[in-house]
């Protein structure tokens, strides 16, 4: 149960500290830039579904992060305990 506790515990750190702005530019920022240098007259076949804010998308990456670390500690204690 002690590792539950500090693989949860590491997850929510992983977390707090992904929610900070580090600066710089993400992935999918990378991937338009590099689409439009390549083919500039690019459109898109359909708009996003769900397009969240910036501070919003934080939040759901942080979510993800502390679900992953859950599920993560889960699976490791459930191993130990067999």
């Amino acid at each position: 149960m002690n590792a539950l506790r500090w693989t949860l515990a590491g997850g929510l750190l992983f977390g707090a500290v992904a929610a900070f702005p580090w600066g710089g530019e993400g992935t999918d920022d990378r991937a338009v830039a590099a689409v439009e240098a390549l083919r500039p007259g690019y459109s898109a076949w359909r708009a996003p579904l769900f397009e969240p804010s910036e501070s919003a998308e934080r939040v759901l990456f942080i979510a993800q992060a502390a679900m992953g670390g859950a599920i993560l500690g889960w699976a490791i204690g459930r191993r130990r305990a067999a």
